[in-house]
Formats: structure tokens, C-alpha cells, sequence
């Protein structure tokens, strides 16, 4: 089947008036039959009736791209001629053959116009010639659109800087620098207001854009790239730049400025032929997420824009055809260009062989007129003007007859490379490579003599070209496939079955095909093409010239102008549909959304609530104050269904600081919904596994909210700063609003789940670090200096149990000494009782009032209740130490100590030597004698352990002893000892003893005062018996507090076996501190 377009074809999508009266315009809705406009409640979305409403908003708008192309090979010159050429276009005109490829028709010019004597002549031009000053000649007028006529002006430069430099090529960076001269030189030229919209710079390609302020308004997505194709295949040196943008919120543009590999051999071809591979497959840029067509998700590639603009050097040359025949055959049309005088006159008749005579009467400008001159046939007097392509001498033929040896079209024709739709315009203008610097048509002189070729070129492209291309290769694959089926079948070849079936064309019998059509632009005529978003643009070449007389570099600069038609968006009227359309969505939800009111308690931190669409200035929030360790506060809030329909609703946390994706509510956040009406179905896929709660219309449900921090975890974030107490609670309406519902609170800082150095560091209680996020750094850097030799709150907790202990043991033997005593329920009494007679709810709030005092550094008496008796009180001091314990981070005797410990132990047990109590101590103190501070804690575990097995163990073997043989309480012999060894030092946080010494001299004086503290009793009952029941109870203490005292990390990971014999080495560590003699 044939692919070459019908004229019906080109009727259809060729016309300067796409849209004349009977053509209904593009973007509007589909008119239905009774002319109505289509009802929106049949649309799903407001993005769906604003789309069909756009021919409300939509404007077709005009505007004229100016493509431009040079490689300016490094010469520093080039900058000046740059706005000259590009942005006035100049550097055309004066030339007696239109050697820049300029068609007088087109701008309504007659020919003696392109042929202006005011315009400096080519011998003047060349002659003035400076690396000083611009290069194209005086008193020229522009022949191409320029200035405010061009709305995009859109330029590539190549060889900015020396990319033949290996230095400047292995560069892992671009340096701006040189860019910034070439941008200076062109924003020069232009008018007033038009602003740069893209730059992008690879080592030498540079590419810019600068857009009308009427247009840079309607230019958005703005994304570059480049793609470096040099040495190794990845540098700079060779490559391109590229730039997507989108225009009038609908039509995509690319623009590709590239520098594809040199040289003329079949190596140097196959590489271009890789650059542009690499180009295309390596080219991506952020996706576009327009209204319409919306977002993929995936970069966007070349070939998913709607117009592409491939232009730079892309080194293509001739094949097949000898350079020397190439440079005399153009010679003979450059030579009549110049006077007699002229260098390069004399250099192009010295080559083709001429020997000219200079006439007696030399003008400067006059050219050759006299007899004897070759003259094409166009420009003879004798004749009528023939048409240049049907002249054999004329420029246009020769350079049609060139042209069949270029590069590009035969690798497009073979498929190669820019095959998938690209065009490009009629070429009726010199090769632009390659050149005597300072010569308007002197081509390469020098000892190379290198072939003329067309090296710079601008490509372009619609999405209908593109389009068309894969239509051809889906026929081309369907016709082979049915040639293979019909020849197995013996049927013969389908191709020719369907050239004779549906190929003919009356109207064409006879015409010839062009086999370059698919790559030429002969049809000047706007082009209807389809975006991608489905608006209906039209795009149309206007020039393509060469500006011939620039002379400062040995490429010359090339030019294109296109006139591109496209739906420019009224911001005005679309904000004004816009309007419209969501009150109209707005009457109809509101008829038939869910509808709820929110009531928030009375609490002094509570207030009210807000929706997202409300318009209030700040947002309302549920403040729950002061939060504590391990207690508990509440809040509620009351939901009432006051609408028409049932209400399903799911609470959820707000949009976290990476996005605006919703979660669960947060750990520290508790929301217990009053309400058995669960719908049992999983919620909808925002929600994920989050539950729903259905409500009828009137009912009404309390929300509880709760917090209370417990978690471990939890607990050291807070403290370290890490995590605050703020979120956004939001209250999910299944097909209604989201009700927003901030939730706050202030941690207080607390002792428990912190480390023993931590602790030591800290002045006065750790209530005072409460410190603001921004803060938390420097909280989390303790002091320098230990200001204390062990944890207050250790030190308050071993002090005061035992006075506890004391009294309640003497209360006992006054008032219950019938009674059986508390200790004797428990071995371990009072850290392990049986049951607890404080009421539940008092019981919470004591504990808290105990942690509050230590956090606090204040005295515990001032927070314990004096309704609560004695006993009470000691059985909360004791499970207070107890958590205290196991919330340390590093525990008294650290992991790594432990360690030293227990590699120690187990020697001596594989010696199967007896280990003395001695031996053990000393064992335990030489390895604690690295940290003075978990030393001295364990003193003080050791310490009030001893003391309270004395009292416990004394007041078994005699109930009525209970003050000493000089009148003195126990209870104040014990206090001022343990003051005397241990206040002094947790107060100095000086010096600290080593090794056994510190422990040694408190636990020794321990013993002296419990020996002194039961002498009577021992007099009295026996030492003996005292004895072993103070070493039965040291053993259970030593059981119940060795956990919690040695930390051990691998204790999850060792066999039964081996835990029970690790277990045993702790409770022997600590048993030797506990059993002293009496």
C-alpha cells in the first residue's frame, strides 16, 4: 500500500485557515444534538467541564520561532557579529546571486530590493575586515523576521569554547564564563522586556532562550538536559544541549542543539550516526503534569513533545563526489560576487585557472560585465528570465545536483538516523563549511582544502510527522507479514496485490515521486497538527536562509523562521470559568455530602475546629499541656451526624514534612471511639487498614483522646529532643470533608530511660532541660563536668526506703504486734509484696507525685500524701526505685564491665579453685574501677540492701527492740552514717576513690553500723541464727536485683544453660556486697 499523502490529504491538513466559518473550533465541546451545553453532573471531575469549556478561555494565538545555528570555532570575534545576525537579521542581503538561500517572494521584495546599492559591497566588506569590529556589512536592512516580530527566539551555539583541547574536554564540569559573553552580546540586540526562559551550557554547546514578555507569561515546565557523546563516549566535547518547555498549558516544544562528530570518512559517519542514537536515548526530562493529559510518572523522552526543533553542526558531508569538483563547481557562482581587485576574487580565479585582465578604468564597483564573462542564463539580457530550476547554469541547480550526495538524506532514506519524521526546509543556499575566515564565498583555501558541505542544518518536526513515521512502520510490518502468509500459501507477493488494488490515483497518473518528500518542506502552508493534550495547532516554515556575509567565523550561521498557531490560555476568563464551575460542583455536593458538627470539650486548652475549605486565619488546635512520664490525660470531642444521609468516618494523622500523603495516628496519640457501629469493611484505598465507624442521621458518638507516654523508646526520643508532641489529627468523612484537628503538648522531661553519666551531669534535676526542638542539640550535649559522683535520684531513693523501712518496722511492733508482719508475705519485701491495699486511681497518682519529686529534684515527703500510710508509701518509694532501675539505658554494672567480670569468674571456675567472698569483691572493684560513678551507685544499692536485711532480719529474732542501748533511734543511726559516707560524696562530685577502696570503706561501715545496729538483738536471740537469716535474705535480694543492676546484652542470644550459669554469676557478684558479717 502506498503512504504518499493524496492531495485530499493535503487539503485537509494544509490550509492557512484551519478554522474559516462551517470548521468548528478546536478545544470546544462537541455540540449535542439540542445545542445545549452538556449537563456537569454527567463529568467526573472538574478538571473534565473545565476541559470542555475551554473554547470559554482558549485564544488562538500567532507567534513567530526564530531558530538559529553557528559554530563559532572558538573564534572570540564571533560574539560581536552574534546579535547582528540572529536577533536584527542582517547578513543576507547584497549578495548579485541569492547565495544565502533568500527568496525575494516571500517578503514581497523585488529583486533589485535583495540587490540594495546602499548595502556595503562584498569588496568594501572584506576589505574592512578586523578582529576588531563586527563583520556584516554597513548599512544592511534586516531580510528575515527580527526584533519584536519574533516572539521565541531560540539560538545554538557550538565551539563556544576549544573543544579540540583535551583539557577543556576532560573537565568533570561545564564553566559558565565564556556563556556569559555570548549571552550578553544577543540580550543586547534584543527589545526591551524579552527574558531568558531557558540557558544550559555542555563545556562548548550553549543554548538560550529568550521569549516576547506577551509570551514568557504562557511558558511553564521548563526542563534542560544534556548529553555528552565525546571522547569515551560520555565527555563534552561532542554532544547536545536540550530544552522541553510547555506553551499555553498545552503545547509541548523540544529544542535540541547538538555538535554530532567530524570528519568525511564511513568511520567518522558511523559515528554520527551513534551521537544521534545516544542523544535521543539518553535525553529525558521531568515529566509534565498538565491538567489534561496529566502526568505518567515517567521522563519524558524526545518524541513525546508536539514540536521539535533539531538544529547545531551536525557534521554530515558529501559522499561519493570529489572535494576539489565540489570547491571549483561552487567557486564559479562565488566569483561573480567580486571586483577584479578583490583577494579572494583572485584566489578563486587562481584556482579555477582564470587569468583576468583589469580593465583600464577600474570602478570599485563594478563587477564583470565585459564580454567573454559567463553569465548564468537568468541574469542574460538577451533572453527571457528563466525559472533557476530549469536553468543549468543557474545556483539552484547546482546545488540540487550537490545535494543528491548529502549524507543526512541518504542516512534518512536508509533509515539511519533523523528517519522518524524529521524535515527540514528547501536548502537553496551555499554549504555553510567551510570557509576563509573573513571571506564571504572564498571556501577553504588552506593546504586541506576540505569539500564544501552542508554541516549546519536545522531539522524540525510535529507530532503528526512523528505519528505518521510509526503509522508507515505498523504497515510496513502488517504488509510483510500478510507477503509471508501469501507465499506460504503460494499466493505470491501482497505488496503488489495492493498496489494494484489500492494505489492508483487518477489524479496523480503520470506524476513523479520524489523520493526526498518525506524529508523536504516544499508545502509553506500552515500545518494542522494534533498535541498531545488534544488541542489543534498549526505550524509553518517561513524562511530558511544562511547568512552569507557574516565573515568572522568559517561556518556561517544559519536561520529559521516558523509561524506557529496555538490555544493561548486567558488567565482571566479561565480563573472566571473556574469560578463557575466549582460553585456549580460546590450546590450539587452539598446537596447530597455527608454532614457533621464537632463539638470539643470545655477544657482551658480545648477550641474549636476547622475544615479545609473554611477561611480562617490559623488553626484552632486541642493543647493537652504539661505532659508527664507515665500519666495519663484526656480530652473528648463529641461528633453529632446532622445531615441527611449516613455518615462514615475514620480518623487519620495529617500530612507528615515529606508529603502530603496521610498516616496512621501516631504511637503517642490514643483515640478510643465510643461507638459499636464499625462497618467492618477495610477503608477506602487513602485509609488503607484503618477502620471506619458508621453513623446514622442524629445519632451522636464520643471521641476520647488520650495520652500517656510509657514506650521506652518513646520516652528517649522525647527526652533527647528528637520527637515532639505535635500533630495533626484529621477527622476522614467518607465522600465529605476532612475535618483538621491539631493536637499538642509539652514533654516534660524526666530521669527515667536515661544513662547513669547523663544523669550525673545534670545541675539540679533534669526538669530543668526542658528545652524548645530548636534546642535539642545542645540538650543532647552533656556537660563537660560530672557534677556528681552518683544519680541524685539513686541516692534519694536508697536513703529513703530505709528510714521507710525503719519506721514501719517500729509502728509494726506498736500497733499490729499480733498481727503477722508484711516482710515475712515476701522474701523480698518490700520490692515484691503479694498485694496492695492503696486504691487503684490513688495508687497512679502517688507514683506519678514520686516521679515528679525526683524529676524535680524537690523533697519526696512534700509529695507523698499524708492520708496514705507508711507502709503504702514504702511499697511506692520501692517500686519506684525498682523502674528506676531497669529504666537506666547502661544499668549500674554496664554491659562491657560485665564482660571483664565475667571472663574473670569463669577462669577461676575452670581452675575449679573455691572463690572467697575477697576474691570476688576484688574481681568486681577492679573492673568497676574505670567508671567511678556506676561504682559508686552500686554502694549505694549494696548499702541500703544491707540495711534493710539488718532491720527485717533483727526485728524477726526480737519484736520489741526498737531503740539502741543509748537512747538513739535506728533510724537516725543509719541516716546520719549513710550521710556521713555518701552525702558528702554525691554532693562534692570530686575525687573518686578506686578500685576496692570507696566500696570496701562503705560497705565496711555498713557492717560496723548494722553489727552495732543488732548487738542486743544478737546478745539476746544468738548471733547465729541472725546470721543465716540475713545471708537467706541477702540471697533473695541478690536474685531479685541482680536484672536489674547488670546490664547484659547477649542474654536473649545464650542456650538455657548457659543463661542459668550466667545467672548464677550475677547473683554471686552481688550476694558477696550483701552478706557482711554482723
Amino acid at each position: 500500500m502506498s503512504l504518499k499523502p493524496t492531495d485530499t490529504d493535503r487539503r485537509r491538513w494544509s490550509s492557512r485557515d484551519p478554522w474559516s466559518p462551517g470548521v468548528h473550533p478546536p478545544g470546544a465541546y462537541p455540540p449535542s444534538p439540542n445545542g445545549d451545553r452538556p449537563q456537569h453532573s454527567n463529568l467526573r471531575s472538574v478538571n473534565e467541564v473545565l476541559k470542555s469549556r475551554r473554547d470559554e478561555y482558549v485564544r488562538k494565538k500567532t507567534i513567530k520561532i526564530k531558530v538559529g545555528t553557528w559554530n563559532v570555532a572558538a573564534f572570540d570575534k564571533c560574539y560581536k557579529d552574534l546579535g547582528a545576525w540572529f536577533a536584527e537579521g542582517l547578513g543576507v542581503k547584497g549578495l548579485t546571486q541569492d547565495l544565502a538561500g533568500l527568496r525575494a517572494s516571500t517578503n514581497g521584495e523585488s529583486d533589485d530590493d535583495l540587490y540594495d546599492s546602499e548595502i556595503e559591497s562584498v569588496e568594501e566588506q572584506e576589505a574592512r575586515y578586523t578582529k576588531k569590529d563586527t563583520t556584516v556589512p554597513l548599512h544592511d536592512s534586516p531580510a528575515v523576521p527580527s526584533g519584536k516580530e519574533v516572539d521565541l527566539y531560540v539560538l545554538g551555539l557550538q565551539e563556544v569554547i576549544d573543544v579540540s583541547s583535551v583539557t577543556e574536554a576532560m573537565k568533570p564540569y561545564t564553566d559558565p564564563n565564556p556563556g556569559k559573553k555570548w549571552k550578553r552580546a544577543l540580550k543586547k540586540h534584543l527589545p526591551a522586556g524579552y527574558k531568558k526562559v531557558v540557558e544550559h551550557q555542555l563545556i562548548g554547546l550553549l543554548l538560550v532562550v529568550f521569549a516576547s514578555p506577551e509570551l514568557a507569561p504562557q511558558i511553564s515546565s521548563v526542563d534542560s538536559t544534556s548529553v555528552g557523546t565525546g571522547l569515551m563516549g560520555y565527555l563534552g566535547n561532542k554532544g547536545a544541549v536540550s530544552a522541553r518547555v510547555l506553551l499555553g498549558e498545552s503545547t509541548r516544544m523540544l529544542f535540541v542543539n547538538c555538535h554530532l562528530a567530524a570528519g568525511a570518512d564511513s568511520t567518522a559517519l558511523a559515528r554520527r550516526i551513534w551521537d544521534t542514537q545516544q542523544i535521543v536515548s539518553r535525553t529525558k526530562f521531568e515529566p509534565v503534569g498538565d491538567e489534561w493529559v496529566g502526568s505518567t510518572g515517567r521522563p519524558e523522552i524526545i518524541g513525546d513533545e508536539d514540536f521539535a526543533f533539531w538544529f547545531g553542526d551536525l557534521n554530515y558531508r558529501l559522499d561519493d563526489i570529489p572535494g576539489e569538483d565540489v570547491r571549483r563547481l561552487l567557486l564559479l557562482h562565488a566569483r561573480n560576487e567580486y571586483d577584479v581587485l578583490n583577494a579572494s576574487k583572485r584566489k578563486i580565479d587562481s584556482e579555477l585557472g582564470y587569468q583576468p585582465q583589469l580593465p583600464s578604468d577600474h570602478r570599485p564597483d563594478n563587477h564583470y560585465d565585459g564580454e567573454g564573462i559567463e553569465r548564468a542564463a537568468t541574469q542574460s539580457k538577451a533572453a527571457p528570465d528563466l525559472d533557476p530550476t530549469n536553468d543549468p547554469a543557474s545556483l539552484q541547480t547546482t546545488l540540487k545536483s550537490l545535494f543528491t550526495h548529502d549524507q543526512l538524506r541518504a542516512q534518512q532514506k536508509a533509515r539511519k538516523a533523523f528517519h522518524e519524521g524529521w524535515r527540514e526546509g528547501d536548502i537553496n543556499f551555499l554549504p555553510t563549511y567551510k570557509y576563509d575566515v573573513g571571506s564571504v564565498a572564498m571556501f577553504d583555501s588552506s593546504e586541506k582544502k576540505r569539500s564544501p558541505s552542508w554541516c549546519d542544518r536545522i531539522l524540525y518536526r510535529s507530532r503528526r510527522d512523528y505519528e505518521q513515521y510509526q503509522q508507515r512502520l505498523q504497515m510496513e510490518a502488517e504488509s510483510a507479514r500478510r507477503d509471508e502468509e501469501m507465499q506460504r500459501k503460494g499466493l505470491g507477493d501482497a505488496s503488489s496485490h495492493d498496489d494494484v488494488l489500492f494505489d492508483y490515483d487518477p489524479d496523480a497518473d503520470g506524476d513523479s515521486y520524489d523520493d526526498d518528500a518525506e524529508f523536504q518542506d516544499d508545502n509553506r502552508d500552515a500545518e494542522l497538527v494534533r498535541t498531545k493534550s488534544g488541542s489543534e495547532d498549526t505550524i509553518a516554515l517561513e524562511e530558511y536562509v544562511s547568512h552569507q556575509r557574516v565573515l568572522s567565523s568559517d561556518h556561517k550561521p544559519l536561520s529559521a523562521v516558523f509561524t506557529l498557531t496555538y490555544d493561548s490560555v486567558d488567565q482571566e476568563l479561565k480563573a472566571k470559568v473556574m469560578r463557575q464551575v466549582t460553585k456549580e460542583f460546590d450546590k450539587v455536593e452539598n446537596e447530597s455530602r455527608p454532614t457533621v458538627t464537632l463539638v470539643l470539650d470545655h477544657h482551658p486548652f480545648a477550641a474549636s475546629v476547622t475544615d479545609r475549605s473554611a477561611d480562617t486565619p490559623e488553626l484552632k488546635l486541642v493543647d493537652f499541656g504539661d505532659i508527664r512520664y507515665h500519666v495519663q490525660y484526656e480530652r473528648h470531642l463529641t461528633i453529632a451526624n446532622t445531615g441527611q444521609i449516613e455518615v462514615l468516618f475514620a480518623f487519620v494523622s495529617g500530612p507528615s514534612d515529606n508529603g502530603d500523603k496521610l498516616s496512621p495516628i501516631p504511637a503517642w496519640l490514643d483515640v478510643q471511639i465510643h461507638h459499636d457501629m464499625n462497618t467492618g469493611k477495610a477503608g477506602p484505598p487513602d485509609l488503607g487498614p484503618i477502620k471506619r465507624y458508621r453513623l446514622l442521621p442524629g445519632e451522636t458518638t464520643d471521641i476520647a483522646l488520650l495520652v500517656e507516654i510509657t514506650q521506652p523508646g518513646m520516652v528517649k526520643h522525647l527526652n533527647s529532643g528528637d520527637m515532639v508532641l505535635d500533630n495533626i489529627l484529621v477527622l476522614r468523612i467518607s465522600n465529605g470533608r476532612d475535618y483538621f484537628i491539631p493536637v499538642k503538648g509539652k514533654w516534660l522531661q524526666t530521669c527515667f530511660y536515661r544513662s547513669i553519666d547523663e544523669l550525673v551531669r545534670i545541675p539540679s534535676g533534669v526538669r530543668s532541660l526542658t528545652l524548645h526542638k530548636e534546642d535539642a542539640e545542645a540538650q543532647r550535649q552533656p556537660s563537660k563536668n560530672i557534677l556528681h559522683s552518683a544519680p541524685q535520684e539513686l541516692f534519694v531513693l536508697t536513703d529513703k526506703i530505709p528510714q521507710m523501712v525503719e519506721r514501719v518496722v517500729a509502728d509494726w511492733d506498736m500497733l499490729h504486734n499480733q498481727d503477722e508482719p508484711p516482710w515475712n508475705f515476701g522474701t523480698t519485701w518490700p520490692f515484691l509484696v503479694m498485694s496492695d491495699t492503696t486504691e487503684s486511681s490513688s495508687r497512679t497518682e502517688q507514683l506519678a507525685d514520686i516521679r515528679e519529686a525526683l524529676d524535680t529534684a524537690s523533697s519526696i515527703d512534700d509529695h507523698l500524701s499524708p492520708t496514705t500510710d507508711p507502709l503504702n508509701q514504702l511499697v511506692l518509694l520501692a517500686e519506684t526505685l525498682v523502674h528506676f532501675l531497669q529504666s537506666l539505658t547502661d544499668g549500674i554494672i554496664t554491659n562491657n564491665v560485665w564482660k571483664e567480670i565475667e571472663s574473670r569468674l569463669q577462669i577461676h571456675e575452670k581452675s575449679k579453685q573455691p572463690l572467697s567472698h575477697e576474691t570476688s569483691q576484688d574481681i568486681v572493684m577492679e573492673a568497676m574501677s574505670t567508671t567511678p560513678i556506676h561504682s559508686v551507685s552500686l554502694t549505694f544499692i549494696t548499702f541500703m540492701l544491707n540495711r534493710l536485711a539488718n532491720e527485717i532480719c533483727a526485728n524477726s529474732a526480737q519484736q520489741d527492740r526498737s531503740v539502741d542501748p543509748v537512747g538513739r533511734s535506728r533510724s537516725s543511726t543509719s541516716a546520719s552514717a549513710m550521710s556521713d559516707v555518701s552525702l558528702s560524696s554525691i554532693k562534692s562530685g570530686g575525687s573518686t576513690k578506686t578500685k576496692r577502696s570507696l566500696l570496701s570503706s562503705l560497705t565496711g561501715r555498713s557492717s560496723n553500723l548494722d553489727t552495732t545496729a543488732t548487738s542486743t538483738s544478737s546478745t539476746i536471740d544468738g548471733a547465729h541464727s541472725t546470721s543465716a537469716s540475713k545471708a537467706r535474705l541477702a540471697h533473695k535480694y541478690a536474685e531479685f536485683f541482680a536484672p536489674l543492676v547488670i546490664r547484659a546484652d547477649q542474654d536473649h542470644k545464650t542456650k538455657e544453660k548457659a543463661s542459668k550459669a550466667q545467672l548464677a554469676r550475677k547473683v554471686r557478684v552481688l550476694e558477696v556486697f550483701l552478706n557482711q558479717e554482723m
